[in-house]
Order: structure tokens, then C-alpha cells, then sequence
């Protein structure tokens, strides 16, 4: 491993120095008596910047109706705040960045977005405090983490190892484990580079100090490192980290002996935090997360943990009991935005519950308002004595069924402990789990509540606390939306491939699906069998009783043909009034015997609608050949 001394020593040798023209820019940020036309000549020194300008102010981040062409309209439509942040981002991380690394665990992109965020985030602490130099606040967040990337490129493996330790157990994440592991930390290494570019020394000491001091150097924290602590705590709370790593932050408590976070407008420092992000991801192609929902909850953590960490000398089992509910928050959180399968989100959710909380019994609900039903969806645990409710659930008017649906009509957690003489909706369902204490959980969307789990701690061996169920809350409303989002790619998905008068499959799908089949029985070398079902004088009974009957007679013989196929059967509409039917593993008998079923089917519907259509007797003409 290299030595901590030979570190420094390429940071001294081997590190870039910034550029003539980063260093003018920085200067004129800094003054605050600046203007425009100051950096508009600074920037037509450099053409590769100009060039970069015009790249960025003709991307999708502002969706102009035609391509900008000059320097000055570009400037114009940039304004001299974003200007003034585009400049450093593309200067600064331009000097100091080299490309990717095959297989790398350091990757540029989650650096990037971390480095704006926490800028930007600083920036509005800083004006919301009134600090003398907001624009100092938004240089110092950039450069805050500088470190890790000459660390990641003098250090290499050393590294990639030490991140390799952090996926396994993200919370060794410290400068304390880096100087452990690495002889070295990010911070320090960021206050060197900055001291050989020059940079004033406030800067530096925020980068130095932004994960806080010794007790026995804490005066030296001054309200800038302060304002980038705080502001770099808040983005790793929103899974907006430097990397791609589960993994919750604690704030040191000389930083809250500076700002309160109960004095902070979070809310509104969320917002612009997630507006800039939104214009950054377009700008320079990397993604971002809409974070506009997530306001709500945000408030919520963010309080809970200030609350938390300023009493952080007695009470460090609290403190550690709750930061470990908050990763496997987190760790839950993360994985549920990376599905977009309903079942599996669900599936995750109760087993992080069980998992990491210590849970026994879980069962997640849906709501049918149609049959009036709270219906059990998805079980974890042990409920053999209690099978009505974890198999067939119960209807609304049921005194259980009110119980649960009190809960999904309130909105909120309901706490539900046994008394000996309560005989109310909520004490039947506790007798019905034979149990003493659960929780149940609506799950909210912007709209409305449809779902609900139920949380049964029979003996009471989790403890749930106020906190607890803030940390709850907080999942329920992530929960949501991620549900939210996936049954709707899931709907959007589902449309791309099925034809919506019918409800079969549509052509696209059914050329994909046989050209599947095809592949697999040459492989396999397994024949099958296809049917073309074609509903004969189509035409008739459009001009006969219009094209609102024709519709009704498409759906009935697709549904009569879905009716008469396997599950491993694909039914699909072919065009028109035609039908095709891929039968796998059949041969031409079992074709036949299938064909004959649909057309008898058919049949027996015409007769039952004859009524309707007297003049138009339905019926098909089928073919079926075997591939």
C-alpha cells in the first residue's frame, strides 16, 4: 500500500494545477460586484469553453424552439446565476476528472450529481442564514469531496478495495476508516489540492473539516464548514451520495452547535435543491431522482435525525438503534425504486420489515371498493390459526373488515394494543391473531389509499417507539409512490402489447411470440401447432347493426377462444376479424380438438345472442396447421 507520505507527495508533484482561466472565473464569482459581461469576457478567452456554453444551452435542459449560435444569446438565456454555476461545473470537474475505469466502484456520474446537490443545497442554507457569501457556500459544496476523486486515481486499487468494504458494510464509512484503511482521508487530501491551487483558505478548511474535528479542535469549525456539513448530511438522507451505497450519515455534534436543523426551511431548500438537479441531469446526461414527493417526508428524517444527533453523547444505544431502523429504511427504500414489478415491491417490503426490524407476522391488503373487500395479498410468517384473514379477508361492512378500513379512511398508522374490556372494531381483529399489539400501515399515493399492511407483534418482543413509527410513515409514503410508478409502467407496458378492444394479444406481440416459438421447437426440436381464426360475414353484421355490435362480437369470440386455450396457449388478434393461436407442443390432432372447441363455443354464443342480432348468425371459419 502507498504510504501516506508518498501521497502527499504526488499531490504535490503530480496533481494538475487549475487552469488560468478556472482560476479567473472563481475570482470573478467571488466578487460580488460581477456581472455578466465580466464572465462573458472571460469566457470568449477559451473557445473550448464557448464551445461547452453553447453545448449546454442548446440541450434539453431548456428546450429551445431553435439552436443558439453566439456566445452572447447563449449568455442572455443563461442568466448570470446559472451561468455562474455552469462555468465551475464544467471548468473544475473538466480539469480534474479522467475517464472511467473499466469495473470501477467509483463512478463519476453519482460523484457528479452529489458534488451539485450538496452545492446547491449550500447555497440556500447559506442564504437562508444570511451568509455573508452564499456563492462562497456554493464552491465550497462543489469542492467538498474532491478528495475522493485524487484519491481514487493515486490510490487505485487500494481504492476500489476499501469501496469494495463499503458495499459490504456501508457503515464503516468515515474519515476515521479511510485513515484506518487508505493512511489517508478524502477530506485532507481535498484541503491539500485546494491549497496548491491557491484557493482561499476558507475554502479549504471547509473541505477539511466538513465531517467534523476532535473534540479538542472543534472551535476551529466555522459556519461555512458548518453550512457544507449540514448541507452534504442532508443529500446522503436522500440516497444522493458520492456512491452507489446504501448507507445513512450521522452529523457531528459541534456542526449542530452551529446550525440547528429544526431552524432550517427544508422544504423549500428540497425544492430548489431538486429543481437544479432536474436542469443538471439534462445538461450533462446523467440521472437524477425526482425528489418534489418525497418533500413531506423529507422534513420528517431530516428533524428526527437533528433531534437524534444533537443528543448524541447519552443517548448512543438510541442513537444506534434508530440510524440502524434509518438504513434499513433506506436499504428498503432503494431497492423499491429500482422494480417495477408491484408483486415484488411488495414482496421486498415485508420481507425488510421481517428482516430487519424483527417483525414475526406481516400481511399486506388490497382494497376491492368494487366487491367491498380488504383482500390479502401478500402473507410473511406464521398465521395457520388464523386462515380467514390471511387467505379470503373480509368485506367492509365485517366488524374486522372496518378495522382495517378505518385505517385506510384515516391515512394514518394505527397503534392497536390490547385492553380487557375493549370491545371496539380493532380488539375483535387483535382477538382474531390472537395477539397484543400491531400496527397497521396505509400506503399513500397522491390520490388516495388502496393498500394497507398490517404489522402483528404478538408477544410484543419489538419494542415500537414514536420513532419507529416515524420511520414507518416515512416507508409508507415512499412505498406509495414507488407502487404508484410501477403500476403504471406496469398498465403502460401492458398496453404496448395487447390490443384493447379484445384484451389478446395484438399483431406486434404475436410476431415476436412466434418467432419465439419458431427459434424454440428448432432448438428443442419440439413441433406445434398455429390456428387462423377467421368470424365469418364480418361485414354483415357491421352494416347490418353497426360497428358498436361488430366490437361486442370481437370481444366475445376473443373471449370465447382465451376460454378454450391452455395457459401455455398465446392468443392474439391478427387484424381485422381474424385471430391467430400459437399451441405449443400440439400436434395437428390436438390442433384439431382445440379448433373444434373454439367453433362449438361460438356456436353456443350465437345461439344465446340471437336475440340481439337476429339476422346475423356468428360463426368461424378456423384453419390450423402444424410448424
Amino acid at each position: 500500500m502507498i504510504t501516506r507520505e508518498e501521497i502527499f507527495a504526488k499531490i504535490k508533484g503530480d496533481l494538475p494545477t487549475l487552469p488560468v482561466i478556472v482560476t479567473r472565473i472563481l475570482k470573478t464569482i467571488f466578487d460580488e460586484g460581477s456581472s455578466i459581461k465580466d464572465i462573458s469576457k472571460i469566457v470568449r478567452l477559451d473557445s473550448a469553453l464557448t464551445s461547452k456554453v453553447l453545448r449546454v444551452v442548446n440541450s434539453a435542459a431548456f428546450s429551445l424552439p431553435k439552436q443558439i449560435s453566439t456566445l452572447d444569446h447563449a449568455l442572455a438565456i443563461l442568466g448570470l446565476e446559472t451561468l455562474k454555476k455552469i462555468l465551475l461545473s464544467l471548468s473544475i470537474f473538466d480539469t480534474i476528472f479522467q475517464e472511467d475505469k473499466a469495473n470501477c466502484l467509483f463512478n463519476k456520474s453519482y460523484f457528479w450529481r452529489h458534488s451539485l446537490a450538496v452545492a446547491n443545497v449550500a447555497q440556500n442554507i447559506a442564504h437562508g442564514l444570511h451568509y455573508e457569501h452564499p456563492d462562497e457556500a456554493y464552491v465550497a459544496g462543489l469542492l467538498h469531496d474532491v478528495g475522493k476523486i485524487i484519491m481514487e486515481q493515486i490510490l487505485g486499487e487500494d481504492y476500489t478495495n476499501y469501496l469494495k468494504k463499503l458495499t459490504i458494510n456501508p457503515t464503516i464509512m468515515s474519515t476515521q476508516s479511510e485513515d484506518e484503511y487508505l493512511s489517508v482521508n478524502h477530506a485532507l487530501i481535498g484541503k491539500l489540492a485546494l491549497e496548491k491551487w491557491d484557493l482561499p483558505e476558507s475554502l479549504q478548511k471547509a473541505v477539511e473539516l466538513h465531517h467534523g474535528t476532535k473534540e479538542k479542535d472543534s472551535e476551529m469549525i466555522n459556519e461555512l464548514t458548518a453550512i457544507v456539513s449540514v448541507a452534504d448530511f442532508i443529500c446522503w438522507t436522500q440516497a444522493l451520495g458520492s456512491f452507489k451505497i446504501f448507507f445513512h450519515p450521522t452529523l457531528a455534534p459541534e456542526i449542530e452547535k452551529i446550525i440547528n436543523l429544526k431552524d432550517l426551511k427544508i422544504g423549500p431548500i428540497m425544492e430548489e435543491m431538486n429543481k437544479d438537479l432536474t436542469l443538471n441531469a439534462k445538461m450533462f446526461n446523467f440521472q437524477a431522482d425526482d425528489l418534489k414527493g418525497f418533500i413531506e417526508s423529507i422534513q420528517k428524517a431530516n428533524f428526527e435525525l437533528g433531534r437524534i444527533n444533537s443528543l448524541y453523547d447519552n443517548t448512543k444505544k438510541k442513537l444506534e438503534k434508530h440510524v440502524q431502523q434509518l438504513n434499513t429504511l433506506n436499504t428498503i427504500i432503494c431497492k423499491t425504486r429500482e422494480i417495477m414489478e408491484p408483486s415484488q415491491i411488495i414482496q421486498n417490503v415485508l420481507g425488510g420489515l421481517n428482516e430487519g426490524f424483527g417483525f414475526p407476522r406481516l400481511i399486506w391488503f388490497s382494497i376491492n371498493m368494487n366487491k367491498r373487500m380488504i383482500i390479502p395479498e401478500v402473507v410473511c410468517g406464521n398465521f395457520e390459526d388464523n386462515q380467514t384473514l390471511v387467505t379470503v379477508g373480509y368485506e367492509l361492512d365485517d366488524e374486522i373488515g372496518l378495522a382495517l378500513f378505518n385505517c385506510t379512511k384515516n391515512k394514518k398508522i394505527s397503534h392497536i394494543r390490547y385492553y380487557n374490556d375493549d370491545v371496539t372494531p380493532a380488539s375483535c381483529l387483535l382477538k382474531s391473531l390472537s395477539s397484543n399489539e400491531l400496527l397497521l400501515v396505509p400506503i399513500k399515493t397522491n390520490k388516495k389509499v388502496m393498500d394497507l399492511f398490517l404489522i402483528d407483534n404478538p408477544m410484543e418482543n419489538v419494542f415500537i417507539s414514536d420513532d419507529l413509527i416515524k420511520v414507518l410513515d416515512i416507508l409508507a409514503v415512499n412505498v406509495g409512490m414507488a407502487l404508484e410508478n410501477a403500476r403504471l409502467f406496469q398498465n403502460t407496458a401492458q398496453m404496448a402489447i395487447i390490443d384493447t378492444l379484445t384484451g389478446v394479444y395484438n399483431r406486434r406481440q404475436l410476431d415476436l411470440s412466434l418467432n419465439n416459438e419458431i427459434k424454440r421447437s428448432t432448438r428443442y426440436g419440439q413441433s406445434f401447432s398455429i390456428a387462423i381464426i377467421d368470424v365469418d360475414h364480418f361485414k354483415t353484421m357491421n352494416d347490418t347493426y353497426g360497428h358498436q355490435a361488430g366490437d361486442i362480437t370481437l370481444k366475445d369470440v376473443a373471449g370465447i377462444i382465451k376460454d378454450s386455450s391452455r395457459n401455455i396457449d398465446i392468443v392474439g388478434r391478427y387484424g381485422g376479424d381474424e385471430f391467430l393461436v400459437i399451441l405449443p407442443n400440439t400436434k395437428l390432432d390436438g390442433a384439431l380438438i382445440f379448433a373444434e372447441r373454439v367453433r362449438l363455443g361460438v356456436e353456443k354464443n350465437s345461439l344465446l345472442k340471437r336475440k340481439d342480432f337476429p339476422k346475423c348468425l356468428i360463426t368461424v371459419s378456423i384453419g390450423v396447421a402444424r410448424i
